[in-house]
């Protein structure tokens, strides 16, 4: 019987989920990806407090914030893939904290091995689908 749970969101990430999608990334120490980004996230013009995705230096970064509140950047390492003019995102990640800089808290998905993950009888994968 399953001692462990890792939560895996399956589908679109897109304006509407995204907050769904980061808090479990910031509550979670192993977090499960299968996500196709919206291409909307990658659109420079976007307002101040919505959600953006960009991809450079072979990461992609997810950000969302306001000169008011601060915010949240969450830096996808490897385990993703251009697809249909937009990024998929597809792995098993370790969270780990990147501290706080003016006001925007960070963490890095350090991709797993995902097979380690898989075949281990104490972990069960939950698909939480979007």
């Amino acid at each position: 019987m399953p001692t462990r749970h890792i939560r895996k969101f399956v589908g679109e990430l897109t304006e509407e989920n995204f907050e769904r999608v980061a808090s479990v990334i910031f509550e979670d120490a192993i977090v499960g990806l299968d996500l196709l980004i919206d291409r909307d996230l990658f659109d420079d013009d976007r307002k101040e407090c919505a959600p953006k995705a960009s991809a450079y230096d072979g990461k992609i970064i997810l950000s969302r914030s306001t000169l008011e509140e601060g915010g949240i950047e969450i830096n996808i390492n490897e385990a993703f893939s251009p697809q249909w003019g937009t990024y998929r995102v597809d792995g098993i990640f370790s969270v780990k904290s990147g501290g706080m800089f003016q006001g925007i808290v960070c963490v890095g998905l350090i991709p797993t091995d995902e097979a380690l993950v898989r075949l281990n009888p104490e972990v069960r994968i939950i698909n939480i689908k979007l």
